[in-house]
């Protein structure tokens, strides 16, 4: 995982922002993180999410996320706020 968040980083920082870039990486990001809410039963609203994520097992509004997940959350947002990402907005 800590490899993961280097390289997402270094590619955030090296890799110039073209639009199919950008798009394809916020997607990336957008993707992980929701799979971490999935991972934790919960339960997606907007008609995309549901598409790409099954509702079929999801049992709460508000995960309890470990400390760790907590932190990489925080960092995919930080990462999209920073990129300017707008998936599923």
């Amino acid at each position: 995982m800590r490899i993961f968040r280097i390289l997402s980083l270094s590619l955030a920082v090296l890799v110039p922002a073209t639009p199919g870039f950008a798009e394809d990486y916020c997607f990336a990001l957008w993707h992980e993180r929701n799979s971490l809410y999935n991972d934790y039963g919960y339960c997606f609203v907007t008609r995309f999410a549901k598409q790409e994520f099954n509702n079929d097992d999801c049992y709460t509004k508000k995960p309890k996320f470990p400390t760790a997940v907590r932190k990489r959350i925080a960092a995919i947002q930080k990462e999209e706020r920073a990129l300017g990402c707008r998936v599923n907005r």
